[in-house]
């Protein structure tokens, strides 16, 4: 009988509820634990799971095998060491630390404890953008990227989405999207990277642009706009375009001025994916995923450092 990943989630907001949900597709996981520091809200999460006050109670549990962590990024780095110190496989949100040399500590310390460790950035797991990949020799030489990722969100400072201290604004909460599929995408640094912060009577960006060369790169991101939130690439050949890219379930492909439009529906919401990824990799005693290595995650976090300054 295979052995099923015992998982357990360290953070019970919206994230964490997708997570529970598109758990149940993946045949070799199981939702076993759940911390908050509201016993309450773990009680309150699910009836079949078993529910923590603290992160350290859930993490000292020996029957869980990996964690899911859904905290506010500035706590990304703590947990994730905490929970390699307590020998736990660990699948921690998107941006995976503030920035490169907190990634730093946590991949040596996943290295050195011969632990699984990967960044959850779901958009690489989705199948319609594994099937884009695969397809990108067909545009020839890539020279254009757009990409644009918005939401309309209230501006309350009390919201860890406004505070800096936090990690919160428009960067490093979204912005991250197409600056990683970008990187999966093409897998070298643009030339020139440079980019242009908008603020609206906040300390966090509310806004961020960004452009480079080689190829020629122009991503947008914001917390108070709506867009169509498009990723298009273009080569010499033909262009892809990804409606919806952070969530994928379609692309449009032309090549030679013919059309095709191919769908991909979710079995659940999309995390599934990226779930079954670590699950398997997990099983098979590795301590990463080609689709979204240590470097890959390093690769990004140097860009929003470089951004950031």
């Amino acid at each position: 009988m295979i052995k099923k990943i015992n998982w357990g989630i360290l953070g019970l907001g919206n994230i964490a509820k997708k997570f529970a949900d598109a758990i149940e597709a993946v045949e070799d996981a199981n939702l076993y634990a759940v911390a908050s520091r509201d016993l309450n809200k773990s009680k309150s999460f699910s009836e079949n799971v078993v529910p923590y006050g603290s992160y350290i109670e859930l993490l000292e549990d020996s029957k869980v095998d990996a964690v899911y962590i859904a905290v506010p990024n500035v706590y990304h780095k703590e947990l994730s060491i905490l929970a390699l110190n307590h020998g736990k496989a660990v699948l921690c949100e998107k941006p995976v630390t503030m920035n490169a040399k907190e990634l730093e500590a946590v991949i040596t310390l996943a290295q050195h404890n011969h632990l699984f460790f990967m960044e959850a950035m779901k958009t690489r797991f989705l199948p319609a953008i594994q099937e884009v990949k695969n397809k990108l020799h067909l545009l020839g030489e890539i020279t254009y990227i757009h990409g644009d990722q918005t939401f309309m969100s209230q501006n309350d400072p009390t919201h860890h989405l406004y505070q800096k201290k936090m990690g919160g604004g428009a960067l490093m909460d979204i912005g991250i999207y197409p600056l990683s599929l970008t990187q999966y995408l093409i897998g070298y640094e643009p030339e020139n990277l440079s980019a242009h912060f908008y603020y609206n009577a906040t300390e966090v960006d509310t806004g961020v642009s960004i452009q480079a060369n080689n190829p020629n790169l122009q991503l947008y991101a914001s917390i108070q706009s709506n867009s169509p939130r498009n990723f298009l690439i273009v080569g010499t050949k033909g262009w892809i375009q990804i409606p919806m890219f952070s969530n994928a379930q379609s692309y449009l492909i032309n090549i030679n001025n013919e059309t095709h439009e191919y769908r991909f529906p979710h079995l659940v919401n999309g995390l599934e994916y990226q779930i079954k990824e670590a699950t398997q990799r997990i099983l098979n005693q590795e301590n990463q995923s080609p689709h979204m290595s240590w470097d890959d995650s390093l690769s990004v976090m140097r860009w929003m450092d470089k951004i950031k300054k």
